[in-house]
C-alpha cells in the first residue's frame, strides 16, 4: 500500500501539470504574457483576486478550475455553424479568419464567459 499522503500529493503535481501545459501550449512558455493577461483579466473585470504587492492575480485554484470551463465553452463554440463548411464539419480556417493569432483563453474572454 503506498504512502496515505500521495493523493494530496498527486492532486497538487496534475494542478501545477495542467497551469504548466497552459502556460506552454496557450502562451508558448512566455511567462510575461501568462502573468500579463491573468493580471489583465481580474483588473478589467473586477474578478475576485489575490492581492500581491503592486498586482492584482486570478488566485491559483481557481485558474486551473477555469481551464476545463475554458476548454468545454471553446468547443460548444466550436460547434456554431458559422465555423463549419458545407460538409457539418468544423473549419479551422473559418475559426482563425474570426480569432486570428487569439489563444485559447484570449477568445474565451472575448466570448464573455470565463468564469473564474
Amino acid at each position: 500500500m503506498g504512502d496515505p499522503m500521495w493523493p494530496k500529493i498527486k492532486l497538487a503535481v496534475n494542478r501545477c501539470k495542467r497551469v504548466w501545459q497552459e502556460l506552454m501550449d496557450k502562451f508558448g512558455g512566455d511567462w510575461s504574457c501568462f502573468f500579463k493577461f491573468f493580471t489583465k483579466q481580474v483588473s478589467s473585470h473586477k474578478q475576485k483576486a489575490v492581492k500581491g504587492d503592486d498586482e492584482t492575480t486570478v488566485a491559483y485554484y481557481k485558474l486551473v478550475q477555469a481551464i476545463s470551463h475554458c476548454d468545454c465553452d471553446l468547443q460548444d463554440e466550436q460547434e456554431n455553424v458559422i465555423y463549419h463548411g458545407n460538409c457539418g464539419w468544423f473549419l479551422e480556417s473559418r475559426w482563425q479568419k474570426k480569432w486570428g493569432m487569439l489563444n485559447h483563453w484570449e477568445i474565451w474572454w472575448a466570448l464573455g464567459k470565463e468564469e473564474y
